[in-house]
């Protein structure tokens, strides 16, 4: 008797040790996102539709309120307008950070909105088949939002939407009535994001 009563202790000890171990997770995500990204304004007058690459984790300080850092590569086409553009393309990359904030969706759907807000530190390059050029990094804004979509437990689905811009000149470097160009974009982007 004494020796069941001990073997069941032992399992209902053990089942419990793994429930809490089971819900004692990081409070981290991982996210991957590739999109389009359609240049805007002025900017839009150079670079034809592009693509891009997003990877970003999230410190999730409650439930609803997380701090992403990451990193985003977007890859242009030259507008055909601008002459014999054969080869050339304009690259937009750097680091984003900011803050992302999850909202309780409609009952009995499973999908979670998200808005997203920060800065972004770009650059943009330019290249050929003979030659690259590339700015330095400047300091910019990006916002977007979309739904996270439960895949599993751990696993979402991150459609999303969002608007970036930055100024990759120098104010002193422009010519009297010249005008700076900003570098804005939409993206329209699908990301799968993890959660330990």
């Amino acid at each position: 008797m004494k020796k069941t009563t001990f073997a069941m202790a032992a399992l209902a000890a053990l089942a419990l040790a793994g429930s809490a171990q089971a819900q004692s997770t990081l409070p981290l995500s991982f996210e991957g996102r590739v999109g389009a990204v359609l240049p805007s304004g002025d900017w839009g007058e150079l670079a034809k539709t592009g693509v891009g690459l997003n990877g970003n984790v999230t410190f999730n300080v409650t439930p609803v309120l997380g701090i992403y850092g990451g990193y985003t590569y977007n890859r242009f086409g030259v507008d055909d307008e601008l002459g014999d553009t054969d080869g050339a393309n304009f690259t937009e990359q750097g680091f984003d950070v900011g803050l992302k904030a999850r909202f309780a969706g409609p009952t009995g759907m499973g999908a979670t909105p998200f808005f997203r807000g920060g800065a972004i530190f770009h650059k943009i390059g330019v290249s050929d088949d003979e030659l690259s050029v590339s700015g330095d990094y400047k300091l910019g804004f990006d916002v977007g939002g979309g739904v996270e979509i439960p895949v599993s437990p751990r696993i979402m689905l991150t459609p999303q939407v969002g608007y970036s811009q930055f100024n990759p000149g120098d104010d002193d470097d422009l010519e009297p009535g010249e005008e700076e160009i900003n570098v804005s974009n939409i993206h329209l982007a699908v990301g799968v994001s993890i959660r330990l």
